[in-house]
């Protein structure tokens, strides 16, 4: 990022994070963790790159097709359990994630920043019939970086850690990744 910045006179960094920042679950120490820290990043390195702006986007449960590959068959009672208890009674869309983005990357005057898009998510109980969740809760995310709706492929990491055997091939790399490198699509 240090090597991006003399080149980049003004603009916009976009960093993702996901919901276990503010909503750790057990065994999941070093994920929290590692999340809450690419939180603590953005308004530190929007400090040290200004006057580029950085922002964090910190999505919750998003319906995408990685989380119909992640979770085949089960993925509609996830869906129903996380819809039941979020306020607005449904989860995110890729995007409704984007458009945040979007307007993080396009407003001048937003910086240091770390938006949950997450329906209200990180303020309600989990639910106990989320068992299905919490097996890989907050896996990876593909980078926001491109940021173009159709490009958003994941909203919270719905996917084991890339090099799972559950991954597959071309699995995302771990969230928080500052660039999204195209991989010949």
């Amino acid at each position: 990022m240090w090597h991006a910045a003399p080149r980049m006179p003004q603009g916009s960094i976009i960093i993702t994070s996901g919901s276990l920042s503010s909503r750790p679950r057990l065994g999941a120490a070093m994920l929290t963790a590692m999340l809450s820290a690419v939180e603590a990043l953005a308004p530190a390195l929007a400090l040290e790159l200004a006057p580029l702006r950085v922002n964090a986007v910190t999505p919750g449960l998003t319906d995408t097709p990685l989380l119909h590959t992640a979770y085949r068959a089960e993925r509609d009672t996830l869906v129903k359990n996380r819809a039941a208890i979020l306020p607005g009674r449904r989860v995110g869309t890729a995007d409704e994630v984007a458009q945040v983005i979007l307007m993080l990357m396009t407003n001048d005057y937003l910086a240091d920043e770390v938006v949950h898009v997450d329906g209200g998510g990180r303020f309600v109980s989990h639910h106990s019939s989320d068992s299905v969740y919490d097996r890989w809760s907050d896996g990876v995310q593909t980078a926001a970086g491109d940021v173009h709706p159709s490009a958003m492929s994941a909203g919270r990491g719905h996917l084991p850690l890339a090099g799972h055997p559950a991954a597959g091939e071309g699995a995302p790399g771990p969230r928080g990744s500052l660039c999204n490198r195209s991989r010949g699509s």
